[in-house]
């Protein structure tokens, strides 16, 4: 992994001060050992291994604590894909040099704080249960189960775009388009949005057509 640089701004930032001092050692870690785009794999042994390979006595109920941590102060996301964790760090401003070596959040589903595992032999333990899908209902028009984290994390990766806005515009193209269902709504909202901030971001002159709501 590249060095990373770390901005005088961490010494004032009011989410790392509400961390305890083991929590930011963990972050501080996480920000070497993570890929050049703030992803790394979130299975509670790769994590350890990874940022305390010294600490033999630092238990995985730790690790899982700090991580649970770093979400809730909003410094980092936990998803899966494809049935294995993943964690995002949030507010990534490092300089990319690489490729991607763990997808994004945009190919999985978001868990409810963090879904971590620890293998256990050639099985695996399931820590926190996992978020329901994205879904869409066409009797009500909205999307379901789209909770705070999630539009934080779109808000964090298209800033152009006016999330509220673009989400009626999606509501709207699928009413118009009822044989177009789609079997993961996170992805396709996740590309929706990419491509309207690719093409500038939201016009402010385009009104919603249909009122968003979320469940």
């Amino acid at each position: 992994m590249p060095n990373r640089l770390l901005k005088e701004g961490i010494v004032d930032s009011s989410a790392l001060n509400e961390l305890t001092p083991e929590e930011e050692v963990f972050f501080y870690r996480l920000l070497v050992v993570s890929d050049d785009y703030g992803r790394m794999d979130a299975r509670l042994p790769i994590l350890k291994s990874r940022c305390f390979p010294l600490k033999e006595n630092l238990k995985l109920e730790k690790i899982d604590n700090y991580l649970q941590s770093l979400v809730r102060h909003g410094l980092a996301i936990c998803y899966q894909v494809e049935n294995k964790p993943y964690l995002q760090i949030l507010k990534w401003e490092q300089r990319v040099r690489s490729k991607e070596k763990y997808p994004s959040a945009d190919c999985g589903q978001l868990t409810d704080i963090c879904q971590t595992y620890v293998s256990v032999g050639k099985g695996m333990g399931m820590g926190m249960g996992a978020s329901k899908a994205i879904s869409f209902n066409a009797e009500n028009n909205c999307f379901e189960n789209i909770d705070d984290i999630q539009k934080q994390l779109w808000k964090e990766a298209y800033p152009a775009i006016n999330l509220d806005i673009e989400l009626s515009k999606a509501i709207v193209w699928l009413k118009a388009n009822p044989t177009k269902k789609k079997s993961n709504y996170n992805k396709f909202l996740s590309g929706w949005f990419s491509r309207c901030q690719d093409a500038g971001g939201t016009k402010v002159s385009i009104k919603s057509q249909e009122k968003v709501s979320f469940i």
